[in-house]
């Protein structure tokens, strides 16, 4: 069994799924190819096929999936006329999961720094 090798950033983006929102900003990852089409024995699937692998996903979430796949910055938000709030969160958790998308704007939880507490001083 062969191993896909890790995506720059996977590891941050897998640990931080709770935190993506209607807020954050994702875009597709740069140099991933892919290609969407009808699932070939099921009219109410699409496939998401990438180089290793296919994302089996529900046909109702082709639209919003075209336009989260048009290699432009897009809030979670920016989708409610296709997916409603759970949807919507739903099919970009999936798609930061499987390595497709990447966060490029707000809602990844940034680590506190307290200058007190820092060895170095302030």
């Amino acid at each position: 069994l062969r191993r896909r090798p890790p995506v720059e950033g996977q590891l941050l983006e897998l640990t931080t799924l709770d935190a993506i929102d209607d807020t954050t900003e994702v875009s597709v990852r740069a140099g991933l190819g892919w290609r969407l089409g009808p699932a070939p024995a099921d009219a109410d699937r699409v496939v998401l096929r990438l180089a290793d692998r296919r994302v089996d996903l529900p046909a109702a979430v082709a639209p919003a999936l075209a336009l989260l796949l048009d290699g432009e910055p897009h809030t979670v938000r920016e989708r409610d006329h296709l997916l409603d709030r759970s949807g919507r969160s739903v099919l970009v958790r999936r798609l930061v999961r499987e390595g497709v998308l990447r966060r490029t704007g707000p809602a990844t939880p940034a680590p506190h720094h307290h200058p007190e507490s820092d060895p170095h001083g302030p």
